[in-house]
């Protein structure tokens, strides 16, 4: 690690406990007589000029309590590390860390960054090859639809997003709520929108659909779903 008897804090962000054990890992190599804060990003004081900030990789960046800390950053000197659930390719991991170091501004300076695969349930990690094998046949982007989880997609240059899905009061069918998620997102495509915002049109849609009995919304119902459809612009 870059530091010898300078005084440093670890700040991180987990969401499984995968980022939280390298930030213990870090904590362990250091001298703790040095050590002025460790603690979860935006909970502890980064005070010290030396930090380790450590991330969970959420839609191919860092997560969001990460990113709020490091906009926030001035003249400090960072060490950058992370965990992906998915992905073992380096240039995967590569991407990343490029799109968390662009985040603090001028000021600060990176001097090193770590990355690696956090541990996945079997389950997990089975659907996620599914989609891998299929993407390496087809060089196309791949998307799994998770019911009230929303969807995950892995897309053409391989990074793997996670779109959260719609809030549902009530479900009442579920008849049409796959075809119903793939014509939205055809649709949002069509339109211009981004792959991951054609993938939250699709949720959104899919959502209304399985609030309806039958698989024909109310024309009031869909235009509500399809409110965000605009074209590029």
């Amino acid at each position: 690690f870059p530091m010898h008897n300078e005084r440093y804090s670890i700040l991180y962000s987990s969401a499984t406990g995968n980022t939280r054990l390298l930030a213990d890992t870090i904590r362990a190599a250091l001298p703790p007589e040095l050590c002025d804060a460790f603690g979860a990003a935006g909970e502890t004081a980064a005070e010290s000029e030396l930090l380790y900030v450590g991330f969970w990789t959420d839609k191919g960046n860092a997560d969001a309590d990460t990113l709020a800390l490091l906009r926030t950053l001035k003249n400090k000197r960072l060490f950058l590390f992370g965990t992906a659930g998915f992905g073992v390719d380096t240039a995967y991991f590569d991407a990343i860390l490029a799109r968390v170091q662009a985040v603090p501004d001028g000021s600060n300076t990176v001097i090193g960054t770590y990355m690696c695969q956090g541990k996945m349930p079997p389950s997990v990690r089975a659907r996620y090859e599914a989609m891998r094998a299929l993407h390496q046949r087809t060089q196309a982007p791949v998307i799994a639809t998770l019911g009230r989880h929303g969807a995950r997609v892995l897309a053409g240059d391989g990074a793997l997003l996670t779109v959260p899905g719609q809030p549902v009061e009530r479900v009442a069918d579920t008849i049409g709520a796959g075809d119903a998620h793939a014509g939205a997102v055809l649709l949002g495509l069509s339109r211009g929108l981004s792959l991951p915002d054609a993938v939250a049109l699709g949720n959104r849609v899919s959502a209304q659909v399985v609030q309806t009995a039958g698989a024909t919304l109310s024309d009031e119902a869909l235009s509500r779903a399809l409110s965000c459809a605009k074209p590029a612009v």
